[in-house]
């Protein structure tokens, strides 16, 4: 289970099952099917996978159970060789949303390992802004009143 805000962010999980519980739980994070023949994602809280990647390796079959907004800006990336199914079924690619529930971006492709190094080098400057952003929480560089760092 990743519970807290951003509790994912910038992190790979290689896991059969996780639950993303809390909002942007998953930002610019991964979870990678790599090593399991299953994986299983819930997406239960508002924006849990916002910014986020799931990757279905080439043997591994993969369910994504999207709800309310848990899969919006989420990619879903299915390699060749893989099986991936989501919930709703109507989220099947051709949709944005489905009676009020946001449906991940499906991507199939030969390679996730090049799909994810061109997201990186596309989104690098989002990518190196949350980073200095991090870094200067880890510093004590962060004024809790504004909410943003000194």
């Amino acid at each position: 289970r990743i519970s807290g805000w951003q509790g994912g962010s910038r992190a790979t999980f290689n896991v059969h099952s996780v639950w993303l519980e809390a909002y942007r739980s998953l930002f610019l994070g991964t979870i990678d099917s790599q090593g399991h023949t299953t994986l299983e994602v819930e997406t239960y809280a508002h924006l849990a996978g916002d910014g986020g990647s799931i990757i279905c390796r080439s043997g591994s079959t993969c369910q994504i159970n999207c709800r309310t907004s848990g899969c919006k800006n989420l990619d879903y990336i299915c390699e060749n060789g893989a099986t991936c199914n989501v919930s709703p079924v109507q989220c099947d690619g051709t949709k944005n949303i489905h009676q009020g529930i946001d449906c991940p971006t499906l991507s199939s492709v030969t390679s996730a390992d090049e799909y994810m190094v061109k997201k990186y080098e596309l989104n690098k400057e989002l990518y190196d802004a949350f980073d200095e952003y991090y870094q200067d929480i880890l510093d004590g560089n962060y004024n809790d009143e504004n909410d943003e760092p000194e």
